[in-house]
């Protein structure tokens, strides 16, 4: 937590950062089971830096799917899959998902 209020800072700084880092902030947020932000960070990675691909779409279907969002899990899941189909973490989560329904 200690270096994740530190990333935080990093937010306040002048200058500019590579576009990853609303990934790895949403990634974080994730993991600190704060899903609400994470999506919002996901999003803006997404736009940003235009990476629409399988594990950036997998990425926000998990943080859909633990946010009780299970309909715009499966939306961003499907994205993930049509854009690779064997992508493992997709496959898991669709399992996840399927158990739960």
């Amino acid at each position: 937590k200690k270096a994740f209020k530190t990333f935080l800072k990093v937010r306040k700084t002048r200058g500019t950062f590579d576009n990853n880092y609303y990934q790895t902030l949403a990634r974080t947020y994730y993991m600190l089971d704060k899903n609400e932000l994470s999506i919002e960070f996901h999003h803006r990675y997404i736009d940003l830096a235009d990476d629409r691909s399988a594990e950036t779409y997998t990425d926000l279907a998990q943080a859909y799917f633990y946010n009780n969002q299970t309909d715009k899990s499966i939306e961003y899941l499907n994205k993930a899959l049509e854009i690779d189909p064997w992508y493992p973490l997709a496959l898991e989560m669709q399992k996840i998902i399927k158990a739960k329904m």
